[in-house]
């Protein structure tokens, strides 16, 4: 019972966070468009927060898995371990944060960030098999998060494609220059096909994603 809730676990969150990940790391910056670009937020401040989103869309499974695992440490009453691993990271981020921003700004903040996150999470899984505290159908998990993996680079393909697309034309840029209420209905729109085609790339990829949330 353990080792099927754990990898349910696993599974439940590849599914989600995924495609959240690629649509980040493929076209931020038309959310951080519709979102923020406005007044005093400029096309420049959209560019950067883009790029940061874009560096922090790969580090976003990590997080969620690292949560997982923490919360593994906290069900068997261990709360020292996540901390000793979070004080570790935390030091990690900060050398590698100051190191890379002599170089490369802000995104050296970030970079440093998004690694701190990735270790965190495989640190605590080592851990966590150490102490045999997880039990994986590492075979089930490996293939699902594969196929999942291959849906949710498809989406963001899709994502990218799309918005590029319409991008280049002068509706596109008509689109932006009208109210909020009629940019966040187009990224409604959007993702609505979006989340539609990703559950037919499951489908096609004989993904059962309806039985786990059962």
């Amino acid at each position: 019972e353990i080792k099927a809730i754990q990898t349910e676990s696993i599974k439940i969150s590849s599914l989600l966070v995924l495609p959240v990940a690629f649509a980040l790391i493929f076209s931020p910056d038309v959310f951080v468009s519709v979102i923020f670009e406005r007044g005093n937020f400029t096309h420049e401040n959209t560019m950067i927060v883009a790029n940061c989103l874009r560096i922090l869309g790969f580090a976003l499974p990590f997080v969620v898995y690292m949560k997982i695992f923490s919360s593994i440490f906290f069900s068997h009453e261990n709360t020292k371990t996540p901390m000793y691993v979070a004080l570790v990271c935390a030091f990690l981020n900060a050398v590698t944060s100051i190191i890379l921003m002599q170089f490369i700004g802000i995104y050296g903040i970030i970079i440093g960030s998004a690694f701190s996150y990735i270790a965190d999470a495989l640190i605590t899984f080592l851990l966590l098999k150490r102490k045999r505290l997880i039990i994986l159908d590492v075979k089930d998990v490996l293939i699902f998060n594969l196929k999942v993996l291959l849906a949710g680079a498809l989406f963001g393909v899709f994502c990218f494609f799309f918005l590029s697309y319409y991008g280049g034309t002068s509706y596109y840029k008509n689109v932006f220059e009208y109210s909020i209420f009629i940019k966040f209905l187009y990224l409604a729109i959007f993702g609505t096909i979006g989340v539609l085609l990703y559950c037919v790339l499951l489908k096609l990829l004989k993904v059962d994603f309806v039985k786990l949330f059962k």
